[in-house]
């Protein structure tokens, strides 16, 4: 018997992860999130024109996350993540600013975008499952029973046009995490509820299904010059790759029949469709094969940044 000891492969990261429905409850997402979180320090030094002494020195003193109101720390958000120390002060405060500010509509951008903006695709992979855990429970909870759990909204949505902007930001967020988009717009038609459905008609008429960062944020070690490019094209191409998928699964004729059917069942429904329809055909977006194996390139060459860089 060889006493050589075999070597193991590393795991090729996959270009997107299964939308796996088996997920903890909120309270284990959330407690998971902030254990992950945790073990990221937040780095000081900060820029003096966004952020005074005195204000660095009261973030030093807070110690504890879980019972820190957003106004304590919010102002991370609003300036370059540089100049409060990078992605692991952003990171270190993650799951409390997910917890109280993800819905939060004064944030801009939002936190999804920010996420990819601090290329949460390059953090190591149980930080990225802690959250895609945590966003499919979030989608379980409001498209299923009605609220977000665990994370909070800032006010009930009374409105359909702000029950739709809730849903739409939910699967932004799986899709940001390139949770596998043709099984994640499934899911939804399988439901066959009026949120669902209205969550998916909006996405058909979106330009793009992820909001694309302005720029991207690298940890030291990285050239920008080299990993910028790759990441912009990186998402670029799961936006592309998810509007396909979209248009795959609703082409034309079963839009028309799903409004045929819900001029019978449910009016308001298909009004919401029929006035969409000129926009939707509009913007209606679909691959070759080719043009598919392109576009997973480009999300596969972003994956690489770290170790090709």
């Amino acid at each position: 018997m060889s006493s050589k000891k075999t070597m193991q492969t590393p795991a090729v990261e996959p270009i997107f992860h299964p939308f796996d429905l088996d997920v903890p409850d909120a309270a284990a997402c959330l407690d998971r999130l902030y254990e992950v979180y945790a073990e990221v320090p937040v780095v000081y030094g900060w820029c003096r024109q966004c952020f005074d002494l005195a204000y660095e020195e009261q973030m030093r003193r807070l110690r504890k996350p879980r019972e820190t109101p957003l106004e304590a720390f919010s102002q991370i958000y609003v300036e370059h993540p540089n100049c409060s120390g990078g992605p692991a002060t952003f990171l270190h405060w993650l799951p409390r600013g997910l917890e109280l500010a993800f819905f939060q509509g004064r944030l801009d951008p939002d936190l999804t975008e920010q996420l990819l903006r601090i290329n949460i695709w390059l953090r190591p992979a149980h930080e990225q499952d802690a959250l895609r855990a945590l966003f499919i429970r979030v989608a379980r909870n409001w498209f299923e029973a009605g609220h977000t759990a665990p994370l909070q909204l800032s006010e009930e949505p009374r409105t359909p046009r702000a029950r739709d902007n809730v849903s739409v930001q939910i699967i932004e967020a799986l899709l940001s995490l390139r949770i596998d988009p043709a099984a994640v717009f499934g899911w939804l038609a399988s439901l066959g509820t009026a949120k669902a459905w209205s969550c998916l008609i909006e996405q058909l008429q979106d330009a793009c299904v992820l909001m694309i960062p302005s720029y991207y944020v690298f940890d030291a070690g990285l050239d920008d010059k080299h990993a910028r490019p790759l990441m912009e094209t990186g998402v670029l191409a799961v936006d592309r790759i998810a509007r396909h998928a979209l248009h795959t699964q609703f082409p034309a004729e079963r839009l028309t029949q799903l409004w045929l059917d819900w001029q019978q069942t449910d009016p308001s429904l298909a009004e919401q469709l029929a006035e969409a329809e000129p926009v939707i055909v509009a913007r209606a977006s679909l691959l070759t094969d080719a043009e598919y194996r392109v576009e997973e390139a480009h999300i596969r060459a972003a994956l690489d940044v770290a170790t090709k860089a």
